[in-house]
């Protein structure tokens, strides 16, 4: 199962339809990722990067709107770093914490499903985003266990690449071209992501009819 605290979120999000999809365009690209996030005892950290198609699901002459749920095909990721740490909440025998540490074996390519939206103004030429890139298999890694040794399993990683967060403060970008939405080196802060640290993010998304 792929951890990510905001998943809890999407539930909000309608459905979409390919075929809308297909008269509507899309903007597709690249993103890139970087943050970590604690869930209890549990800590995580991911570095990938993302190829990405995002169907628009209604446009007019003033804005364009994406509303996505577990669409496939969405594009892959490419995880470069997937580190995971898992302490116990209690002492065992020993008298120690036991503590699993995993780390990802290889660099690893996978599809990935999306579930977010994305809403561009075309009047005011801003636009926000928000997308959770969902991997549709497991990834190999290395771990290891304090207690018994190391040991090979694989588990699911995915990524958030995003303007804003829900039940966050709404943070709209600008952009000079409607037909491309690019930004380098974005830093996502928000009080909303408290078991999180800033995802620093990078993008080029460009729009096909």
């Amino acid at each position: 199962m792929t951890r990510l605290t905001l998943a809890a979120f999407l539930g909000l999000l309608t459905c979409t339809a390919p075929a809308l999809a297909q008269k509507f365009g899309y903007y597709e690209g690249t993103a890139s990722v970087a943050y970590s996030t604690k869930e209890g005892g549990t800590t995580y950290e991911y570095v990938g990067a993302a190829k990405i198609r995002i169907p628009l699901t209604s446009v007019t002459a003033d804005y364009a709107m994406a509303e996505l749920d577990d669409n496939p095909p969405a594009g892959t990721i490419t995880l470069t770093t997937f580190n995971y740490k898992q302490v116990a909440s209690s002492k065992g025998a020993d008298g120690k914490y036991m503590e699993v540490t995993c780390k990802l074996a290889a660099p690893t390519e996978v599809p990935v499903t999306a579930s977010g939206n994305l809403s561009v103004d075309y009047r005011k030429k801003e636009y926000t985003m928000f997308l959770v890139l969902t991997p549709s298999k497991e990834m190999p890694v290395n771990c290891v266990n304090s207690q018994s040794g190391p040991y090979k399993a694989k588990k699911g990683a995915g990524l958030i690449v995003a303007s804003f967060v829900p039940q966050g403060t709404m943070k709209l970008l600008p952009f000079t071209d409607k037909t491309r939405l690019s930004i380098s080196n974005y830093s996502l802060v928000d009080p909303a992501l408290k078991d999180h640290s800033p995802i620093v993010q990078s993008w080029d998304l460009k729009y096909v009819k």
